[in-house]
């Protein structure tokens, strides 16, 4: 894993594919997965890096807009703007979020 430096209050996602995504640690704790991963003692807390293998970027790029939509939203009451995503994603994106504990 690259040990470069990654900001504080954020994390970077890297997908299988090799892309990168640069996230608010709060946004990336929306994942019960993550968040545990974050607070362990592992060399992913250290360094703020996290390797999702398993993830093509096309999902973790999704699954990166709904962290922020959800922290946008989590204190909404009512009818809230849905979160959009093309539906050719649904099961991919269900796997994923069920990986990842979200």
């Amino acid at each position: 894993m690259n040990t470069r430096k990654v900001p504080q209050g954020y994390v970077l996602l890297k997908s299988s594919d090799g892309f990168e995504f640069y996230i608010a640690e709060e946004c990336a704790k929306v994942s019960k997965f993550l968040k545990t991963t974050l607070e362990s003692g592992f060399s992913e807390a250290k360094t703020g890096q996290l390797n999702l293998n398993e993830i093509p970027g096309h999902l973790l790029e999704k699954v990166c807009e709904y962290f922020y939509y959800h922290i946008m939203y989590e204190q909404t009451e009512g009818n809230l703007a849905p979160f959009e995503f093309p539906p050719e994603m649904a099961v991919e994106l269900l796997m994923v979020a069920n990986f990842l504990d979200t």
